[in-house]
């Protein structure tokens, strides 16, 4: 797999740091001089084509501010997956960009983090070094919600 520069990337693309977003610097084939270069991937990313091969618009800021690819992942803080924002971005292991969800899963029935049904009850539970720790069993989503939340405060400060 071939690795793109940060000479390349800058040859063909300006980065605006503060906003994240990359501009095409000459017109091609599909390209714009001045138009924001990417588009969305289906799941919130912005993609841009270079030489060829689709490469994710925040790896690329990573290379552009920092000289080198990550090794790990790259994080967006805030959860938005097309803010591109280097103060939006960090390096971060498989572990800690996990933990940083913000929405639940398609497959969350109830559509909120760390709650679960139970009958008519509501369980609240956080993921915690690789176990799971109970929080408790509520009457309502809403309570059983807050709990979470008030746990990954404690337990995730990053």
């Amino acid at each position: 797999m071939s690795q793109i520069t940060k000479a390349r990337v800058l040859e063909l693309l300006d980065y605006e740091p503060a906003t994240g977003v990359f501009r095409w610097k000459r017109s091609g084939r599909r390209a714009v001089a001045g138009a924001i270069a990417g588009s969305n991937n289906g799941k919130g990313y912005i993609q841009i084509s270079i030489d060829g091969r689709r490469r994710a618009a925040h790896r690329l800021a990573w290379l552009v501010c920092a000289g080198e690819l990550p090794a790990d992942e790259i994080d967006h803080i805030d959860g938005n997956r097309s803010n591109n924002a280097i103060s939006n971005l960090r390096q971060a292991d498989r572990f800690l960009n996990n933990r940083n969800v913000h929405c639940a899963r398609a497959t969350n029935k109830l559509g909120v983090l760390g709650v679960h049904a139970r009958g008519t009850r509501f369980i609240a539970q956080i993921r915690v070094d690789g176990t799971t720790k109970h929080l408790g069993c509520f009457k309502t989503v809403e309570a059983a919600h807050n709990a979470y939340l008030a746990a990954k405060a404690a337990f995730h400060k990053d």
